[in-house]
């Protein structure tokens, strides 16, 4: 699996080590617009997910449980140990959630870069309009076909997690009480190729924020920032305003 790293061999005894998780079939370099801003204020690991990037597939479905797994037995061979502040973007933030709820003990901060709305049903889609749903369930058609085995083998486990009412994301739970960053982006549908309907982008991201202001408000130390200014890919956009965000959470973790 190819890696990028920084500061880990000045890290202090317990200081927490950023951990960077990409959205779906993005590389590492999806970093580079804020990796040495990040290095300058903690260790920080940066990966490719098996068949993404340069790192080989495993030919494995790459449910969240294969992914959490596969990463903490990098990081163990790494030798590189907890805790953690994970920030993860886009799918990315589901896939943090499920190392949180897998190892929940080793890792002491979570960041949130427009991370999905797992919470919202189909029923709250269908009652902003009766396109919502198809709109959204859409999504992952925007990508090519013919895609490598591993970046397809993750596209196909979004494509079932997705399903069925999207019960099984919202099975996932991190432990409540850890510093956490939530970033929404709530101008990614009027800065997108394909500008959604203004009614319809601003019933998707009113649903968002009161979803995912509860997973700041879990948190004694929690922050919440909502930018109209910046589209999806909210690192890139703005990296000041998420650096503020990444600060926030690893100051935090430290000291807890």
């Amino acid at each position: 699996m190819r890696v990028r790293t920084a500061n880990l061999g000045g890290r202090k005894r317990g200081q927490p080590i950023v951990v960077l998780e990409s959205g779906s079939v993005s590389p590492l370099e999806n970093w580079n617009p804020i990796f040495d801003q990040i290095a300058a204020i903690a260790p920080v690991v940066a990966y490719d997910r098996r068949g993404i990037g340069k790192s080989e597939f495993d030919g494995s479905p790459q449910t969240l449980q294969h992914v959490a797994s596969s990463l903490h037995a990098l990081l163990s061979e790494m030798k590189t140990a907890p805790p953690y502040v994970l920030v993860g973007h886009s799918y990315g933030g589901i896939l943090i959630m499920a190392f949180a709820q897998q190892f929940p003990s080793e890792v002491s901060g979570l960041v949130y870069l427009d991370a999905p709305d797992v919470e919202r049903t189909y029923a709250e889609m269908d009652a902003i309009s009766p396109d919502t749903r198809r709109v959204v369930m859409s999504e992952l058609d925007q990508f090519p076909t013919g895609l490598p085995p591993g970046m397809q083998a993750e596209l196909d486990n979004l494509r079932q997690l997705l399903g069925n009412d999207m019960a099984e994301l919202r099975s996932v739970r991190p432990p409540r009480g850890l510093p956490s960053g939530v970033v929404i982006a709530a101008g990614k549908y009027e800065h997108s190729e394909t500008p959604l309907p203004a009614e319809m982008a601003a019933g998707l991201v009113r649903l968002q924020i009161r979803h995912e202001q509860e997973w700041a408000l879990s948190s004694p130390n929690g922050l919440l920032l909502v930018a109209n200014h910046i589209g999806h890919a909210v690192h890139q956009d703005d990296p000041a305003l998420v650096m503020q965000v990444i600060r926030h959470v690893v100051s935090a973790a430290s000291k807890k």
